[in-house]
């Protein structure tokens, strides 16, 4: 899905923020390297975090990946897709319904 969320990004960049939480051992290097290699190669520049202590999982109740949520600007989730088969049209339509 990197090159869907990357189209999205650049389409919806200016009015919405994208970041991307990562599961990972922060404080490995290997993994810092692979993170950031991947990061710079395909990239992408929105924000990256390594949730090594799955807090961000659990305080969004994520259970698997790969998981969207959507949230509105009053933080508020709006839309979770869940699943390989999220569709780039499902995630255009739930950020559109997060800018209403």
């Amino acid at each position: 899905m990197t090159p869907v969320i990357k189209e999205l990004e650049e389409k919806y960049g200016d009015r919405v923020v994208f970041i991307s939480i990562m599961l990972g051992n922060a404080s490995s290097k290997a993994f810092q390297q692979i993170a950031s290699e991947f990061i710079r190669e395909h990239g992408l520049d929105w924000i990256h975090v390594v949730d090594s202590d799955l807090k961000v999982f659990r305080e969004y109740n994520v259970r698997g990946t790969p998981t969207y949520v959507i949230l509105n600007k009053e933080h508020m989730e709006v839309s979770r897709l869940i699943g390989s088969g999220t569709t780039e049209k499902a995630l255009e339509e739930a950020l559109k319904k997060a800018l209403q």
